[in-house]
């Protein structure tokens, strides 16, 4: 198998774990969204197991690119596509299609960041009005007129994400 073909198989090796990947972010979404602690631990410890694999085919891809791009600084599939253009109607595909599977993948994890964050917030809010309860009369999350305080329940979901 020629280094090319290695290198295809690599990419197309790729996709599919980025495509795992991103199916199992929208498992998170979901579990975040219905506040399944177990559930996300589960899915973060699968999603830990193919971060490893990716590391492992991209690490196979570089080489790859460097034996098929000797003397270059930073062999990319772009400086393959623009030296080599025997090799572009085979590459040029698959790296549109990494590119379009990274961009989903860091949307999803932008959001699971948000809700992380949300569900944190909520929690946090929650432990300072049980810690406060036994110190004063007033409940700390809301001031003598009504107004929120310190702690201020928000949506769990961003409509802008």
């Amino acid at each position: 198998m020629s280094a090319l073909e290695q290198l295809i198989a690599a990419l197309q090796t790729l996709a599919a774990l980025y495509e795992k990947l991103i199916a199992l972010e929208g498992e998170k979404r979901d579990a975040l969204v219905a506040y399944k602690p177990a559930r996300v631990e589960q899915l973060t410890a699968d999603e830990e197991i193919l971060i490893a694999k990716l590391g492992e085919v991209s690490a196979r891809r570089t080489q790859l690119l460097d034996a098929l791009l000797p003397g270059s600084k930073q062999p990319t599939l772009t400086l393959l596509i623009e030296r080599k253009p025997e090799c572009a109607a085979q590459v040029a595909p698959l790296r549109e299609h990494l590119r379009q599977l990274g961009s989903e993948l860091a949307r999803l994890n932008r959001l699971n960041t948000q809700l992380c964050g949300h569900a944190l917030s909520h929690v946090t809010g929650h432990l300072q009005t049980i810690a406060q309860s036994g110190i004063c009369a007033e409940q700390g999350t809301y001031n003598r007129r009504g107004a929120a305080r310190a702690f201020a329940a928000r949506a769990l979901l961003n409509r802008n994400a």
